[in-house]
Parts: C-alpha cells; sequence; structure tokens
C-alpha cells in the first residue's frame, strides 16, 4: 500500500504552497490533516466531519514529502469536553494510520533502493572488474568538512573540495537529481574508471549508497577553461597566453584521440566543451565529465541515441537524424578551437544582426579571405604587442584544422589522431581543406524567455 500513486498521477490538480495548502485544511472543517509532497508542491488532505477550531498541526517530516495532522492545541470558553473527546477519538486513529502509512511507505522504497543498488553494482562489476576505490557518504562527508567549499555546479549536481587521509587533494562531485542521475552515474564510473591517460581527468573514488551518488576526482587547481577564456579581469585573462592555449588544444585533443582510438573499447564523450576541461597548476589540460559518454563496440561506426549534450557544441547530423559517431566529438571539439582562437563563444547574443554574430560562419568567410588575423583574440593581439611573440602561421593552421573538424559533412572531418598529427606538424594538412561548407546559423535559438530551441533544417552557406 502506498500514497506515491495518487502523487504521480493527480499532481498537478492540486498544486500550491505549503502555507496555502495549511490554510485550506484550517477553513476545512472536514479536514483532519494533508500529505504535501516537497517536489511536486501537491497538497493531499484527509479528514473527518467533526469541526475543530481552535487548531495547531503536528508534523510527520520524511525524505519526500511531509504530512500534518490537524489537533486541537485550546478549548474555546464555555465549551465543553465532548468535542474534544470526540476529536481525540477521531484524530488519534489517523494518527496511528499515518503513521502505519509511513512506515510501509518508507520499507518500500528503502527495499527498492537496495535493489536498485544491487543491481548497479552488479552491472558496474560487469563493466568494471576492479573499480575504483568506493568510500562511504560518512567517509566523504568528513574529507570535505560537510561540503563546505563548493568548487562549482551545473550538470548533475554539485562539485566540492576535499582532502582524503593520504594528503591528495579532490573534488568530490555530488549528483543530486538522483531520478536523471543514476544512468550518468554509472557511465562516468564505467566510463573514467577504466581510462588512464595523462589527459583524462583520474577518477579515484565513488561512493553508492542508499539515495546517496557521489564521484571522487583529482583536484584540478585552475578550474575549467570557460572560467579563463571567457573572463572580463584582465589580469586573469594574461595568464592563457597562445602558448598556453594552443597547448591546451593540443592536449584535449590528445585525450579524444586516446578515448576514440586507444581504449579496449572506443568512448564517445558526447560533451565536448570549455567548461568540460579542467586545468592542472601548470595550465595542463584533461577532459573531465563523462555523464553522457558512451562505449560503444570497436567495430561500430556509428549509433543512435536522442540529442543531449549542449546547444553550440552539438554537431548537425545529431540534431537532425540522432546519429552519433565519434565525428561528433570532432565537431565540438572544433568548436573549442574557435572558441580558443577567438576567446568568445561561438555564439554572442550581444552581436546578433552583425556579422560577427556567429564566428564559424564568419571565421570560415575570413579564412577563405586569408585574413587570419582578424580572427585572433583583439586582447591576445594587444597582449602579443607589448610582451609576447607568437607564430602567425600556428594561429592559421589552429584555425584550418577547427574549421575541417565542424565540417557539415561527418565524413569529411578528421579523425582525432588525424587532428593531432597536423596540430604537431607531423601531418600536412591538405589544401582543400578550406573548400567545405559551415552553417549560417547557430544549430539553436535562445528565446527572450531564456529556452533553448534546436534546429534541423538550418542551410549551409555556399562555397
Amino acid at each position: 500500500m502506498s500514497i506515491l500513486p495518487i502523487f504521480e498521477y493527480t499532481w498537478r490538480e492540486d498544486t500550491m504552497p505549503l502555507e496555502a495548502c495549511k490554510a485550506a485544511c484550517i477553513s476545512n472543517c472536514s479536514c483532519s490533516g494533508f500529505f504535501y509532497e516537497r517536489q511536486s508542491s501537491y497538497c493531499l488532505s484527509f479528514g473527518d466531519r467533526t469541526s475543530l477550531s481552535n487548531v495547531t498541526f503536528l508534523s510527520i517530516p520524511s525524505d519526500d514529502h511531509i504530512v500534518f495532522v490537524k489537533v486541537q492545541t485550546s478549548r474555546g470558553p464555555g465549551r465543553n469536553s465532548l468535542p474534544v473527546i470526540v476529536s481525540s477519538a477521531v484524530a488519534v486513529p489517523v494518527i496511528l494510520t499515518v503513521f502505519i502509512l509511513l512506515a510501509i511507505y518508507c520499507m518500500r522504497k528503502l527495499s527498492i533502493l537496495d535493489r536498485g543498488l544491487k543491481l548497479a553494482e552488479e552491472e558496474l562489476l560487469g563493466v568494471l572488474p576492479t573499480p575504483p576505490t568506493r568510500y562511504s557518504y560518512r567517509e566523504l562527508r568528513r574529507y570535505t568538512h560537510h561540503f563546505r567549499q563548493r568548487l562549482g555546479s551545473g550538470g548533475f549536481g554539485s562539485v566540492y573540495e576535499g582532502m582524503l587521509p593520504d594528503g591528495r587533494r579532490v573534488a568530490v562531485k555530488n549528483l543530486e537529481t538522483l531520478s536523471h542521475g543514476q544512468k550518468e552515474f554509472l557511465a562516468e564510473i564505467a566510463t573514467i574508471g577504466g581510462t588512464s591517460h595523462l589527459n583524462i581527468v583520474n577518477l579515484y573514488g565513488y561512493c553508492l549508497e542508499r539515495k546517496h551518488r557521489l564521484l571522487v576526482y583529482e583536484y584540478m587547481e585552475n578550474g575549467s577553461l570557460d572560467r579563463w577564456l571567457f573572463c572580463k579581469d584582465e589580469d586573469q585573462f594574461h595568464k592563457l597566453s597562445w602558448e598556453t592555449r594552443f597547448k591546451i588544444g593540443l592536449s584535449t585533443a590528445r585525450g579524444l584521440a586516446y578515448l576514440h582510438e586507444e581504449c579496449p573499447k572506443p568512448i564517445l564523450h558526447f560533451d565536448v566543451k570549455p567548461q568540460n576541461i579542467l586545468l592542472d597548476e601548470n595550465f595542463d589540460a584533461k577532459l573531465a565529465d563523462f555523464g553522457l559518454a558512451k562505449l560503444v563496440a570497436k567495430g561500430q561506426s556509428m549509433v543512435n541515441t536522442v540529442v543531449r549534450g549542449t546547444p553550440g557544441y552539438i554537431a548537425p547530423e545529431w540534431v537532425s537524424h540522432s546519429i552519433v559517431s565519434k565525428k561528433c566529438d570532432v565537431y565540438s571539439f572544433g568548436m573549442v578551437l574557435l572558441e580558443l582562437v577567438s576567446g568568445r563563444r561561438n555564439a554572442e547574443i550581444e552581436l546578433m544582426g552583425s556579422e560577427e554574430y556567429y564566428f564559424p560562419k564568419f571565421a570560415a568567410k575570413k579564412a577563405r579571405e586569408g585574413r587570419f588575423s582578424d580572427l585572433i583574440d583583439k586582447r591576445l593581439m594587444k597582449s602579443a604587442a607589448i610582451n609576447e611573440q607568437f607564430s602567425l602561421e600556428q594561429v592559421e593552421t589552429v584555425i584550418r584544422v577547427a574549421l575541417s573538424c565542424i565540417h557539415v559533412e561527418p565524413e569529411m572531418r578528421p579523425s582525432m589522431t588525424v587532428v593531432c598529427g597536423m596540430l604537431e606538424g607531423s601531418i600536412v594538412l591538405p589544401n582543400d581543406v578550406l573548400d567545405f561548407s559551415v552553417y549560417n546559423a547557430p544549430l539553436f535559438e535562445i528565446s527572450p524567455s531564456g529556452s533553448i530551441k534546436h534546429h534541423s533544417d538550418l542551410f549551409p552557406t555556399t562555397r
């Protein structure tokens, strides 16, 4: 017996704030109490026909919902004790019933959780015979000083700074939305737990305990790339020189090449973007956040899946046909390379209406004209004029590689191994690398309300 199905099927009809739910029950003589589901704000009253005018509420909390039972606190003047006796006779069975319902509900929920955990562990062991260290929730709470220092949030949870008993600093990712995070949690452990590469963030351990899902990563002192690349602070920006940017691009390319070509089962990251490229104290880059990653068979070239990831970095074939392959990661990487060169996001709302609004289209135009210097971050050019000299030829190479990575046709994009070779100079770029089409506009649209709509009907520019 459970009240959960009631919430699942009727919550839309009776949603209201908690105080409004209380007021409604107080004003209704037949209401003896109510269930309140926190997440959906659903109010479900129950009761009898006994009037209780001088009342308060007895609160009986649980993790997902709270129960209030109306009880009489004092008698009005000149009243006899009969209503009190009647009220008590009704209220006591109601309270007992509520406790029994809660006990049954909690026991069933814990039983379901335990079964789910067992299946999850079996699934994990099937993929990783020797998974990373498993920690208890109590241990991680102690290592993070009760999750005191938050490093950031996004995706499916928040990240906190901590320190293991052996002195290693760690970043503990707490998956807070379990209904959406269970699959991502298992994907991340199964994917990153079996990797070992200089440019892939290390997973030290995890916690899989009742409702708690946490991942323990190595600590990256300089955080994510977007924090430096898109910042307005001049002092902070100066640390991201062209030499550092090139190193970050090459390191990220090597990490992706490892995932695609060197793992026993190729791994598609699915969410390559500056926020998921972490930087250590020396600004060496490592790929992180494998919540959307997918393991594919060795000989499998493409798979079908629903569109996920971040607008602005999603390959067009994924949006239009739900087909993904390694070339989707290549496309995302190309977009990141362009942002490394320009120091701006590929679609800037402030520039809407100008030719620079959608940077990939603008970059393709300037590249065909041979005006590569027009694409370089103006702040970078300013600092270079003062104290840093860098090779414009190297910048041109990076732009040409980036544009080849975002080719509209997936089969025309290079593999990540070839991308590494072109950036390193061991593979010569083909002469026709700029002879291709790019999209006229982003594959997404941001409405005034902030909602995002993907486009699958945009036409590429002419050559």
